[in-house]
């Protein structure tokens, strides 16, 4: 399929969601590590998770 000629553009905001989005993916594992172990997450990990979930 060809995507090039979509007529759905990005706006910064679906941009910036996409990006929280992907970080929140790519942390996951520090929350599941929290639940199974006990380990806290890094203090800034924590921050930026927050902030990600308020953009999605």
């Amino acid at each position: 399929m060809d995507f090039s000629q979509s007529k759905k553009t990005f706006t910064e905001q679906d941009q910036k969601a996409n990006e929280a989005r992907e970080y929140l993916r790519q942390t996951d594992w520090l929350v599941v590590r929290k639940l199974e172990t006990d380990k806290d997450l890094p203090a800034d990990v924590a921050e930026k998770r927050a902030e990600a979930r308020r953009l999605v």
